[in-house]
């Protein structure tokens, strides 16, 4: 459960009935609610990767090349919810992931890959 704010009401007697309100702020990492899937398509078509996440303020696309351990920062397109690319043979194989962000922290996507044929 992704819970941002929750307000209640305390209502107690001693002597006599009284009531105050108290604010409750919640705040908590992005959830991801839905993850991007793999992709596969023909070169020169378009490839588009997307994720879905509450309490999200940021988003950054990364890829890996075939048989690398580096994350790469996708530069040009990267930094929303939605990553599309028009593909070329040099990108079959390739993986993503999506770094989702707010200000307590950060979650990272499933791994994808991309495929074209």
């Amino acid at each position: 459960m992704d819970l941002q704010c929750a307000d209640f009401v305390a209502i107690a007697m001693a002597g006599g009935l009284f009531s105050f309100e108290v604010k409750l702020t919640l705040n908590l990492k992005p959830v991801i609610t839905k993850q991007p899937v793999s992709v596969s398509v023909t070169a020169g078509a378009k490839a588009t990767f997307q994720v879905t996440a509450t309490g999200a303020s940021g988003y950054q696309w990364y890829y890996q090349k075939p048989g690398e351990t580096v994350w790469n920062m996708v530069a040009v397109g990267g930094t929303s919810a939605t990553y599309s690319l028009t593909t070329a043979s040099r990108h079959n194989r390739y993986k993503y992931r999506c770094t989702i962000t707010n200000s307590v922290g950060s979650v990272d996507s499933a791994v994808v890959t991309l495929t074209v044929k």
